[in-house]
């Protein structure tokens, strides 16, 4: 399918949609509202501004007119082609998230002198194991999140 880039205010960076979609996008302007993630990446959520009132329109929510959470694929929220925006439940959509800005991996920190390994699951903390080589601490973390989260696995072996 045929991609258009464009700019919106504000944002210096190239937001991508489907061709298909750019007639209905470009009858509103947007504009970038800024936050920072956990993983110190910046998110644009973008607003549909309007001549009487700003309303928060989200344009990947607007592109994927999905009433649940709209989960990006490759985790690029300026990426807003309908091939890489999927529906998802609030822990699916946790799951494809990178790890924290100070951190190169997921689901694994040392204690005690070994590298423990743990991944949450509908707000609980699975106990994973114990290890003394950080590798196989990552591995366990990855195949637990390919259980728990199938596709939406956001595993170590691709970050």
């Amino acid at each position: 399918m045929k991609e258009v880039g464009f700019k919106i205010n504000n944002c210096d960076e190239l937001v991508l949609i489907d061709a298909e979609d750019a007639d209905n996008v470009f009858q509103w302007n947007w504009c970038a509202s800024y936050r920072t993630r956990k993983d110190g990446s910046r998110y644009v959520d973008s607003v549909r501004c309007t001549s009487r009132r700003n309303k928060r329109v989200k344009l990947h929510r607007f592109v994927y007119d999905s009433p649940g959470i709209v989960d990006h694929i490759n985790g690029n929220p300026l990426d807003c082609r309908k091939a890489n925006l999927r529906a998802a439940t609030v822990s699916q959509n946790k799951a494809n998230t990178r790890p924290n800005w100070n951190k190169t991996t997921k689901g694994i920190t040392m204690s005690a002198g070994k590298w423990m390994s743990q991944i949450e699951v509908r707000g609980k903390k699975v106990f994973l194991g114990r290890f003394t080589n950080p590798d196989e601490a990552m591995r366990k973390y990855d195949e637990a999140a390919r259980r728990f989260f199938g596709e939406y696995a956001k595993t170590n072996c691709v970050l």
